[in-house]
């Protein structure tokens, strides 16, 4: 199924990983044995005698967005419950254990033990690659019975660091977003963006107030219903008492009045934006939209105003008018915080 899922989770930067669905799953390696938890022993074992309905047998998918990722992978977390306890899969001394622990939401670090990078597009012969010790990956012990770390090879085949996933269809539960995220944005002449609801367009304003309404945007983020790529978002504000959200119009950027829908049963929208590193070792931010691919939010100077538009990205020839900056400010004491800027 393909689309978009409204969700509350912060937007904390381009370093880490936000969750952002789950899926309940079997995972069966190239014997076809189940994997088992043994939460007691600490580990999880391969057995070829267990019902594929049996709690322990059960474990969840956590999938994570990462901003700026390769684009090759996803990064997921495997969790079960046995009973009222959460576990988590995870690297710890480069043994593969089962770890009592809550599920984070966020991991705001470039790498972490729960953090496995799923290959492969299809749930058939999937290779999990470990966010913590790269270049590594989940295999099958010369027994067949335990999960261990393995080298990882792209062009080698290797059964043991093969896992079959039998995905199981649950009812999605769409997040409704109760707590919204600020934020001002920013140009590389650090020029204020600023909505213009009367006139229906967005533009950067060197003299712009950041405590304005006008020049408060906010992050809201949805979850994707398939890979991702990059962290997708609508970006909306509140002028008066009405809302409007950035929205794409041919070649241009608009400002359209209404609520953002809860969740987005297509594979494209002309409001949902893909967040992503505007290149590889910054941390300004570029937005692309995903009703016209490898086409970005940028700005242009027409009449003396610089107007948001669409403009093809290239990474061979970056062009600044697409990277962004972003100021998030802290409500509750008003105080400001520079989150995303080189």
């Amino acid at each position: 199924m393909a689309g978009f899922l409204l969700t509350d989770d912060p937007f904390i930067g381009v370093k880490g990983f936000i969750n952002t669905s789950h899926n309940k799953m079997t995972v069966r390696n190239f014997l076809k044995d189940l994997l088992v938890a043994h939460p007691e022993e600490g580990t999880a074992i391969f057995k070829s005698d267990v019902d594929a309905g049996a709690k322990q047998a059960t474990f969840y998918l956590e999938t994570y967005t990462e901003i700026g990722g390769d684009g090759n992978s996803i990064p997921v977390a495997i969790s079960c419950q046995i009973g009222s306890t959460n576990y988590l899969l995870c690297i710890e001394s480069k043994s593969v254990i089962l770890k009592e622990t809550e599920l984070p939401e966020v991991i705001p670090a470039e790498a972490s033990e729960y953090i496995f990078y799923k290959r492969n597009s299809h749930d058939k012969n999937v290779t999990f690659e470990s966010s913590v010790e790269r270049g590594f990956c989940l295999g099958c012990s010369e027994d067949d019975r335990y999960l261990v770390l393995k080298p990882y090879l792209e062009d080698e085949c290797d059964a043991t660091k093969s896992f079959f996933l039998d995905l199981i269809s649950e009812e999605s539960i769409i997040k409704k977003l109760w707590k919204k995220h600020p934020f001002n944005f920013q140009n590389i002449h650090k020029d204020l963006l600023v909505a213009h609801p009367e006139k229906s367009y967005v533009s950067f304003d060197s003299v712009g107030d950041v405590k304005a309404e006008n020049a408060t945007f906010y992050m809201n983020i949805y979850s994707e219903l398939g890979p991702n790529d990059g962290l997708p978002v609508a970006i909306s504000c509140k002028v008066g008492n009405k809302n409007y959200f950035l929205c794409v119009d041919s070649d241009s950027i608009i400002l359209k009045e209404g609520e953002l829908p809860a969740n987005i049963l297509t594979e494209t929208s002309e409001l949902i934006f893909y967040a992503k590193a505007f290149a590889k070792g910054t941390s300004s931010l570029r937005f692309e939209s995903s009703f016209v691919k490898e086409f970005c939010i940028a700005w242009s100077i027409k009449d003396s105003v610089k107007k948001l538009i669409l403009k093809q990205y290239s990474e061979d020839n970056l062009d600044e008018t697409i990277k962004m900056c972003l100021t998030g400010r802290e409500e509750t004491n008003k105080t400001e915080r520079l989150l995303l800027c080189d």
